[in-house]
């Protein structure tokens, strides 16, 4: 159920046989000619809303930006810092708790916030009683076997090419121009892993990998096997909880 469906009654009624909260997270970012810059926002709201009605959660508006420092010098990215994030997602938690929720599921679909979403989940469980675990396409690698055409243009990253376009071609294909959609398979310096560099160096387009070959039905299989997984790792980290508070991914 979704939490801006609720009036404050209702709410009060609800905590008492929900307990786990879920927030999605995404970023405004350039993704490439052919998608819109809310891409991630569409993923981490579809898989956030799948993902608490499996586990009977409340499901939290979406978090629409995050740390796109990376791509921020790209028209239409809106870059918000790491600080800010941690410090939000705690201020959340804490009221959470207040509303007498024990567990917090933050739904990720931007890698650039995945530091920042450490550091907050660790905040969250020392300064409050809240269990906090934060999801980014958890297993992506083993579900994308088998599924994908194209190769990676990179071992550790990836942006609005097969992966991303199917998964918005299935979630809403409306936001997607595949007419523009483009392969680019950037040189990467070899101190690219090393340290921070601007995308815009990189990529002219905002695009590390191939769009082209990007289809609904794959989006779909790498969505459903990303939410088969949330829920397998949710529901083993929620009984450790019981025993032991702290534990997070």
């Amino acid at each position: 159920m979704k939490l801006i469906d609720l009036s404050w009654p209702k709410v009060k009624e609800v905590v008492k046989t929900v307990d786990t909260a879920v927030l999605p997270i995404g970023a405004v970012e350039a993704h490439g000619p052919h998608l819109t810059v809310d891409a991630d926002n569409i993923i981490c709201s579809y898989l956030a809303e799948e993902f608490s009605e499996k586990i009977n959660g409340l499901l939290l508006p979406v978090l629409s930006y995050g740390q796109v420092w990376s791509l921020k010098n790209f028209p239409g990215s809106i870059n918000v810092k790491d600080e800010t994030i941690i410090n939000l997602i705690f201020d959340i938690a804490e009221s959470l708790e207040r509303n007498g929720l024990k567990n917090l599921v933050i739904v990720n679909s931007h890698f650039g916030n995945n530091a920042a979403l450490k550091k907050a989940c660790r905040k969250t469980i020392e300064g409050t009683n809240v269990n906090a675990i934060a999801f980014t396409h958890p297993g992506l690698e083993k579900v994308s076997e088998g599924v994908l055409e194209s190769k990676r243009a990179h071992p550790n990253y990836l942006h609005a090419e097969e992966i991303e376009t199917s998964m918005i071609l299935y979630i809403s294909s409306d936001k997607v121009n595949m007419d523009k959609a483009v392969a680019d398979y950037p040189c990467f310096p070899k101190y690219f892993s090393s340290t921070s560099v601007p995308w815009d160096k990189i990529t002219k387009v905002g695009v590390i990998g191939d769009a082209t070959v990007a289809t609904k039905e794959k989006g779909m299989k790498l969505l459903q096997g990303i939410l088969e997984n949330m829920v397998d790792i949710y529901e083993e980290w929620k009984d450790d909880c019981n025993e032991v508070k702290g534990v997070h991914e």
